[in-house]
C-alpha cells in the first residue's frame, strides 16, 4: 500500500531535463523565427519619412501627435496591413515568449549542474525565464493601445478627417513597449553570456 508521500510522487510531474527543454526551445524558436519573417514582410510598407522603423516607430510614438502623424503617413492599405500586423503579433509574442522562456530555463539547468557554484546563476535565468511572460503581457497590451489609436485616429466618415485620441494610448504603448524591449533584450543578453559561460555539453547537444 501506497503511504501519502509515494502518491505525492506519483502525481508530481517529472522535471524538465536539458535535453527536453533544448527540444521545445528550438520548435518554439522555429515558430517565432517563421512569425518573425511575416511580420517583417508583413510591416514593408509601413516604412515612412514619418515612421522610418515602420510599426516600431509606431510603438514608440510617445504623444497624440506622433502617433497621428504616423498613421496620417500610411494609406489605407498600410492601415490595413497595420491591423493585421497587430492581431498576428499576438501569435508571435507567445511563439518569442515561450522560447526564451525555454532557452532561459534550459541555462538554468545548466548552471545547477554545476552545484552550488551555479545556484546563483540558476536562480536568476529562472527569474528571468519567468519574466519572459510579463514581456508578453506588455507586448499584448501595447498591441491593444495602438490598435486603439489605429482605429481611432481617423473619422469613418471621411478617411482623409483625423480625429483627436486620449494621450493616454500613445503613452501606455510607449510604456509598454521600452519595458518590453528592455526586458527582450536583456533575456538575449544573458543567453549570450550564458552560452559562453556554461555551455551545452557535446554529449547534450546529440541529445
Amino acid at each position: 500500500m501506497l503511504d501519502d508521500d509515494d502518491d505525492a510522487h506519483l502525481f508530481r510531474p517529472p522535471e524538465p531535463t536539458p535535453a527536453g527543454t533544448r527540444r521545445f526551445a528550438h520548435y518554439a524558436f522555429a515558430v517565432a523565427a517563421a512569425l518573425f519573417v511575416a511580420l517583417t514582410w508583413m510591416g514593408l510598407p509601413l516604412h515612412t519619412e514619418v515612421a522610418p522603423a515602420g510599426i516600431v516607430s509606431f510603438e514608440l510614438a510617445r504623444t497624440p501627435g506622433q502617433a497621428i502623424a504616423i498613421v496620417q503617413s500610411w494609406d489605407e492599405a498600410a492601415r490595413a496591413r497595420a491591423a493585421i500586423h497587430l492581431s498576428v503579433d499576438y501569435a508571435f509574442l507567445l511563439a518569442y515568449a515561450a522560447w526564451l522562456w525555454a532557452a532561459l530555463r534550459g541555462l538554468a539547468l545548466r548552471f545547477e549542474a554545476r552545484g552550488e557554484a551555479g545556484a546563483r546563476g540558476a536562480r536568476w535565468s529562472r527569474r528571468l525565464a519567468a519574466s519572459m511572460w510579463l514581456a508578453a503581457g506588455l507586448d499584448a497590451v501595447e498591441n491593444a493601445a495602438l490598435g486603439i489609436i489605429l482605429a481611432g485616429g481617423f473619422d469613418p466618415e471621411d478617411p482623409e478627417g483625423l480625429l483627436s485620441i486620449d494621450a493616454s494610448w500613445p503613452a501606455l504603448a510607449f510604456t509598454c513597449a521600452v519595458f518590453k524591449f528592455a526586458l527582450v533584450a536583456l533575456a538575449l543578453g544573458v543567453l549570450i553570456w550564458g552560452a559562453v559561460k556554461v555551455p551545452v555539453p557535446p554529449d547534450d547537444e546529440r541529445a
